[in-house]
């Protein structure tokens, strides 16, 4: 009941953070403001996880709790004072009216929902939903495969997925300039049709170090885009429809991550683990090249002073997107 809660007061704040950013910036803002947020949002992850994961047990000790519960205590109670902190930096923020739909706008109301072009709300959402759906089938047991296949201890498997949350700030940061180079479509689609190479190398090396690599890649070009994306939809859709379009990505993602897994843990009944996961990653290679593919063909035009792109700069930006320091980071999937 208590995560149900949490995730559902998340959800809540979630929907209405990006139309609230979209109605605080002007349009040519938002390319860095939603990079920069959402790469702060990832560092933050990361050091909060790396310094929970000490000073918890430490801190459990001190106080005099004991059980394995202890630690997990110590983090509910510091995650709350945190969250009383954030609350109170909300109210320095400006407060803006609703938005109301104009009396003149062709917009269908139903249950408080407006939507204008349903054609433009499915071409906006499907590519994201079939994303989900390959990435539900792939994230939340991403740590299971690199474990089972390579038999790496918590320690070694936590330094893998540092790498690769420090290599998502780094593309997060870097996507803006892309978008200013190739178009805010262009730049998506070249980093996540650029990320699709080193998923087969993720799926399929045998060695350590070039899936390290690869996901590391992978796993920063494939959300590199994700701020542009949203500062994109935001701009394509009426200021009554913000909260909507919000509202109905973020459903569809949730709806996309709880229908992969049934069909993952399908394969791994049938299939067993080697097996299993080489269908998988076949199965998300299919998805995420159809999902790009969709999202360049509705939404290239819309690139004004798009650049071309060609296979070297797919390497130039996998370059750019490993972390400087090597492979000494770790995502938190």
């Amino acid at each position: 009941l208590g995560v149900a809660a949490l995730g559902a007061g998340s959800q809540i704040v979630y929907v209405v953070q990006i139309p609230f950013i979209a109605a605080n910036t002007e349009p040519h803002q938002r390319n860095e403001y939603f990079s920069i947020w959402q790469a702060i949002g990832t560092t933050t992850a990361l050091v909060a996880a790396l310094a929970g994961g000490a000073l918890a047990p430490a801190a459990a000790t001190a106080l005099g709790l004991h059980g394995a519960a202890a630690p997990y205590h110590v983090l509910l109670a510091g995650v709350s004072v945190l969250a009383i902190l954030a609350l109170g930096t909300v109210n320095l923020l400006r407060s803006d009216p609703p938005v109301i739909a104009h009396a003149g706008e062709a917009v269908r109301s139903r249950f408080g929902l407006f939507i204008s072009d349903r054609g433009l709300f499915l071409r906006l959402l499907l590519p994201g939903f079939i994303t989900s759906l390959g990435a539900g089938q792939l994230i939340p047991f991403l740590n299971v495969f690199v474990k089972g296949k390579f038999g790496l201890d918590l320690t070694a498997l936590n330094a893998v997925f540092a790498i690769t949350s420090l290599g998502t700030t780094l593309a997060f940061l870097a996507q803006p300039a892309l978008a200013r180079r190739f178009g805010r479509i262009g730049s998506i689609v070249l980093v996540q049709g650029c990320s699709i190479p080193f998923l087969v190398v993720l799926g399929f090396s045998p060695v350590l170090w070039t899936v390290i690599g690869a996901m590391t890649v992978r796993n920063s070009l494939m959300n590199a885009g994700s701020p542009i994306f949203d500062a994109f939809v935001m701009e394509r859709v009426s200021d009554a429809e913000r909260a909507t379009l919000s509202a109905a990505m973020t459903l569809l993602w949730a709806l996309g991550w709880t229908v992969a897994p049934i069909y993952y843990g399908q394969l791994q009944h049938y299939l067993g683990f080697t097996a299993g996961y080489a269908v998988d990653f076949v199965t998300i290679i299919v998805l995420y090249t159809i999902a790009t593919s969709l999202l360049w063909h509705w939404f290239h035009d819309s690139d004004h002073a798009a650049g071309r792109q060609g296979p070297a700069d797919c390497a130039v930006i996998a370059v750019a997107a490993l972390p400087a320091d090597g492979p000494n980071l770790l995502e938190h999937s």
